[in-house]
């Protein structure tokens, strides 16, 4: 596919946005019908004529849409990206139970005086949720499954950006890595680049004042930063992570790293510290993960990671 330059272009409308949404909509699979309707659907398996039509239509709009077909590929990513396998050792820590029958009626006031409605009709409404889990005092109090089953692995997207920052904190705990360092210190790769001026306290707090913010519309918009970014882990936009982050731009704003109220969603920042992670230690990210958690924290089964076209660690999968 077209390997588009990241470049300074004018941000699409609100209006604009909606209509290319709207048309990527009606491709098939794209959107919700009675095929997952009502989610409890999804724990059966799926007939070999939709297996072969979901996986000939699997590309970047199809994932991130949360139609039909989405929702298949939530649990089914190792089909389609490259996983580096992150095994357990030792006793597996099973969790106790102290299940409590209230929550499930639980309701909430909101803003405007009104409740919502009960957890338990939440769970299997338009909000389609495939499963939720509430832990108190070290023990499972609430577990519903509405939309898979609880043998299924599942693709933890942006949660999986809790074990970079486990790990980096590690790593200041330990002494190897000051939050005060400029971000480019560690990463050789990074050095002459905007990321010379950023403390690392402001990229862990995605307040780099860069043009990287993940938001509706930047994330359709064609040649945008964050686009390319989100089209290379499935192979369509073809420069690699670490030449994205060197062609990183300020953002529009003028806004100074750390500066009040620059705080900017984006998983370009995760990424430079788990390139910080990995130069400091020598080793892949997955490694890192075994030896410093998976290993340690009694799970039962593996954890796979999704990994980028040139096989940086990007997303989390497991069950």
């Amino acid at each position: 596919m077209e390997n588009n330059e990241t470049k300074n272009i004018a941000p699409k409308t609100l209006d604009e946005v909606k209509q290319e949404i709207a048309g990527f909509m009606k491709r098939p699979g794209a959107s919700v019908t009675e095929k997952t309707t009502p989610m409890s659907k999804l724990k059966q398996p799926v007939d070999v004529d939709y297996y072969y039509e979901v996986n000939n239509r699997f590309d970047f709009w199809q994932v991130q849409l949360a139609g039909d077909d989405a929702v298949y590929y939530y649990s089914h990513i190792p089909q389609y990206m490259h996983q580096q396998i992150v095994m357990p050792d030792g006793p597996v820590a099973d969790l106790e139970r102290a299940i409590d029958p209230r929550l499930k009626d639980m309701t909430f006031t909101k803003k405007d005086g009104t409740q919502t409605e009960p957890l338990k009709d939440f769970l299997v409404g338009p909000a389609r949720k495939q499963a939720m889990m509430m832990a108190h005092k070290g023990k499972v109090v609430f577990e519903a499954y509405p939309g898979m089953n609880t043998n299924d692995i599942h693709l933890w997207m942006s949660s999986g950006k809790t074990t970079v920052s486990l790990i980096f904190t590690q790593l200041v705990a330990e002494g190897k890595v000051s939050m005060d360092e400029m971000s480019s210190k560690h990463v050789p790769q990074l050095q002459g680049t905007l990321w010379d001026e950023i403390p690392l306290w402001a990229t862990a707090s995605m307040s780099v004042g860069l043009d990287i913010e993940e938001t509706p519309i930047s994330m359709i918009t064609p040649g945008a930063w964050i686009n390319n970014f989100h089209k290379t882990f499935l192979g369509e936009y073809k420069t690699p992570y670490i030449e994205q982050l060197q062609k990183v731009t300020k953002h529009p704003s003028g806004e100074k790293p750390g500066g009040p109220a620059t705080m900017r969603y984006s998983s370009g920042t995760t990424l430079v510290l788990q390139y910080i992670c990995e130069t400091i230690e020598k080793k892949p990210f997955g490694v890192l993960l075994q030896e410093r958690v998976w290993s340690k924290a009694g799970f039962r089964n593996p954890a796979f990671l999704c990994l980028a076209p040139d096989y940086c660690r990007l997303n989390l999968y497991c069950r």
